[in-house]
């Protein structure tokens, strides 16, 4: 299923409704459905337990000045991070906003000590030489070696250093 939520990161109340329901396209058919949470979710607004972006309006004009506003609760917005954190408080967790991330598989220790390996080889055909010691050094040396063929550096130097490190006693 394809979930227009995922890099959303601003919801309005209706999107907020929709997506608690699993509803990835708002049709009008929906609205009864929806009705509640929204009224739901416009109280946690009202009574602040759900923080929001409240438009105001203008309740009248005089002189081309607007003589009161009031808050319009139904046009609000809400931010995705107030929006977990909500329904999270209320025991739900819905798949649009909370999808399952697929499980990375740990790295074998074959495949870890094949990668360190392969980073000493890469290092040594750099010119590093095991006995060097001074990995810092020498993961900055390679790091603006990358930069200056315009290869986007994997990582900082000391994460690099300490995998030197790691590579060079891998053997």
């Amino acid at each position: 299923m394809d979930n227009p939520y995922t890099l959303k990161t601003v919801f309005t109340v209706h999107e907020a409704a929709a997506t608690i329901h699993g509803i990835t396209r708002l049709h009008r058919d929906d609205i009864p459905s929806l009705q509640s949470t929204f009224n739901e979710l416009v109280h946690a607004i009202k009574v602040k337990e759900l923080s929001a972006q409240v438009p105001q309006h203008a309740i009248g004009w005089r002189d081309g000045q607007a003589i009161g506003f009031r808050p319009s609760y139904s046009n609000a917005t809400i931010a995705r991070a107030d929006l977990l954190t909500w329904c999270e408080s209320r025991g739900i967790r819905p798949a649009l906003l909370f999808p399952d991330l697929p499980t990375e598989k740990p790295l074998y220790y074959s495949a870890r000590q094949t990668l360190l390996t392969i980073i000493r080889a890469l290092a040594e055909l750099h010119g590093i030489k095991p006995e060097s010691g001074a990995y810092r050094k020498e993961a900055e040396s390679l790091l603006s070696a990358l930069a200056s063929k315009g290869i986007t550096a994997p990582c900082n130097d000391k994460t690099l250093a300490k995998y030197l490190n790691e590579a060079f006693g891998a053997r």
